[in-house]
């Protein structure tokens, strides 16, 4: 027995032979898949102008569009420049210039 780490996604398949004398030999093999997370990340303006002084709601959505869950998940948003934090939804704390949101695991879709 021994274990391996996948350093990438894909398809492994392992051969083992096992040989002796006489030229005698037996092969067996074993194919695994292995998924890789992947993350999405959408951001969109509730508006592409506004007057001086008024609001803009950012929406941000993180999705897990990779084949296995992904751990410890953290949303960082920069606050633009020439803008002040007013508030933000769902767990988002201002965090320096920064609005961060610990989403924790993100399950697949």
């Amino acid at each position: 027995t021994y274990t391996a780490t996948a350093q990438r996604g894909g398809t492994f398949t392992n051969t083992a032979v096992a040989t002796a004398d006489g030229s005698l030999t037996a092969t067996t093999s074993c194919t695994t898949t292995v998924s890789e997370p992947a993350l999405s990340v959408t951001k969109t303006s509730d508006r592409s102008s506004v007057p001086l002084g008024r609001n803009i709601e950012y929406t941000i959505t993180v999705t897990n569009t990779g084949g296995v869950a992904v751990n410890d998940v953290v949303l960082t948003d920069t606050i633009p420049a020439g803008t002040q934090y007013v508030s933000s939804s769902a767990g988002g704390n201002l965090s320096g210039g920064s609005v961060v949101w610990n989403l924790g695991t993100l399950n697949t879709g």
